[in-house]
């Protein structure tokens, strides 16, 4: 992914928050109820450091994250309208009060830690009301590029199609990519190859990067951005 951004134009910085794995139990428990507020915060820094250091143009950045990355992309807009100038959304919660009420069964094991990481939906929803995405469509003003599997069983549908709907409502730009044989993430090359000709052109349009170059294998980005790191939000932008 950050090779295939790099090569149509883009500088790419890989934010690894509160919460990411690598760093000891103490950074992880750090990002605990700070879903949508401080791990959020470390990335708009990271994103105030490329711009400081002359890497980036401040009118013209832009974020993209997959699975949980796709919700700290959506928070990002929701809580920082002013921030990004597009934004790319896959598989990512946008209302994590239905997100934490749909955990699939085969999550039960691991279900005390999400109440533990992220809010308990039924002692805690005024929390996650608030650091929700979703709640604060209202203030989205960037044009949005939303990825979302038909058969996905850890970030249902719903997810999708209810920030696409607030989108709607509001008149925010946006274009939505349902793949109906697709579930948390794209594995059938040719889904890949809609997703990465979509993607560069939204880019292209918002961003000015090069699009319509070599055709993209996004296999190892597959498995590796969304499978193993989903936390993983590259900020990109034009220099």
């Amino acid at each position: 992914m950050v090779q295939w951004l790099a090569n149509r134009g883009y500088v790419c910085l890989q934010v690894e928050f509160r919460g990411s794995t690598g760093y000891g139990k103490e950074f992880i428990r750090a990002a605990d109820k700070e879903w949508g507020r401080k791990m959020l915060w470390d990335v708009l820094d990271g994103t105030a450091w490329a711009v400081e250091q002359g890497y980036a143009d401040p009118d013209r950045l832009g974020i993209l994250g997959a699975s949980f990355g796709g919700c700290q992309t959506l928070c990002a807009v929701a809580f920082a309208p002013d921030r990004f100038t597009c934004a790319v959304d896959m598989f990512g919660p946008s209302n994590l009060v239905t997100f934490m009420r749909s955990l699939p069964p085969q999550w039960e094991s691991r279900k005390a830690r999400f109440l533990t990481r992220g809010g308990n939906p039924e002692t805690e929803e005024g929390l996650l009301r608030a650091r929700s995405p979703y709640h604060r469509a209202d203030g989205i003003r960037s044009p949005l590029l939303i990825v979302q599997g038909a058969n996905d069983p850890r970030v249902k549908p719903a997810e999708s199609d209810q920030i696409v709907e607030k989108l709607k409502e509001n008149g925010v730009e946006y274009d939505y990519l349902f793949f109906e044989n697709e579930g948390h993430g794209l594995r059938h090359p040719a889904n890949r190859e809609t997703f990465a000709s979509r993607a560069e052109a939204f880019l292209a349009r918002h961003l000015g990067g090069r699009s319509g170059g070599e055709r993209v294998n996004l296999t190892e980005f597959v498995m590796y951005t969304i499978l193993q790191h989903p936390s993983h939000s590259p900020f990109f932008a034009r220099r």
